[in-house]
């Protein structure tokens, strides 16, 4: 585990979920223009599409994090994302809405718009993963499968840190085996838990090369835009709905079965599911009518 690879100036630390995050935005921002000629989308509002996106992701998965992982003391803590955390849920649930409306108010093409980019952040999502796993957090419970992986007290950063921070930084997988004494507060290793992180990526790895496939047969006018955008946000809500069994940090009332969550990720995915099948038969009656 190496959560902190980089100490700017003495007070500026950079971790290893946000460079992966500028990774993941950085191949985000490569694949959709790549792809953006193939459809006929100018590239200058491409961009500006881009970080509205952005920019509406990263509201949407603050106001997340706030409500379903950590208690809010005050509204204007909603906006702190530096330091209270980052949900992807809630990048794919809201973002989606905040960059619709700037798109009505600018009168663009939106669903044509949200096909191109959604390839692109689907992969951006994963390889933020990448950037958990190195972090050492939002891994899964404790396993006893082969490929079940404990994680180190300490992660490893840079000289000066321990300084800086006044301690070392220690791994949320031990610090959870601790709290439900799964190993005692001597011990240098975690308990051997899911990496949910990598079980993730794995999965919007899947999801990108499905969401590619189905850009090439809008291209091709064989289906409809709109299944791309709902293909997304119905998949990874699947993904996410799945992976919630395994993760640490999921929370069920008593008595419950899933979490609050889960609940929510459910309902979309139905949603989804519903509107692709809207839009796939409407496609076929468009080509019959074509013929």
């Amino acid at each position: 585990m190496f959560p902190i690879h980089l100490n700017l100036f003495g007070n500026v630390n950079s971790f290893y979920e946000g460079l992966y995050f500028a990774i993941g935005v950085a191949f985000a921002f490569l694949i959709t223009f790549r792809n953006a000629g193939k459809i006929g989308v100018d590239k200058d509002v491409l961009s500006l599409l881009l970080v509205v996106a952005l920019a509406s992701g990263l509201a949407g998965a603050s106001l997340f994090q706030q409500l379903f992982y950590k208690e809010v003391s005050s509204f204007s803590e909603i906006f702190t994302t530096w330091s209270k955390g980052l949900s992807i849920t809630g990048a794919v649930v809201i973002g989606p809405v905040l960059t619709y409306v700037w798109c009505r108010y600018k009168k663009l093409q939106y669903w044509k718009l949200f096909a191109l980019v959604v390839p692109g952040i689907i992969l951006a999502q994963g390889i933020g993963r990448l950037g958990c796993f190195m972090n050492g957090d939002a891994h899964g419970t404790v396993s006893e499968l082969p490929w079940a992986m404990s994680f180190p007290r300490y992660g490893h950063t840079v000289p000066g840190f321990e300084e800086l921070k006044g301690g070392r930084y220690e791994s949320d997988a031990w610090k959870y085996s601790v709290r439900n004494g799964l190993v005692q507060n001597t011990d240098t290793r975690s308990a051997r838990v899911h990496p949910s992180q990598l079980y993730e990526f794995l999965a919007d790895l899947v999801l990108f090369f499905i969401l590619i496939w189905l850009l090439q047969r809008v291209r091709l006018k064989a289906w409809e835009e709109k299944i791309v955008p709902f293909a997304y946000i119905g998949g990874y809500a699947l993904i996410r709905f799945l992976i919630e069994f395994t993760r640490a940090d999921r929370e069920l009332a008593e008595g419950a079965a899933l979490s609050q969550m889960q609940w929510i990720l459910l309902i979309v995915f139905a949603i989804s599911t519903a509107l692709i099948v809207k839009f796939r038969k409407k496609s076929r009656l468009n080509s019959l009518s074509n013929h």
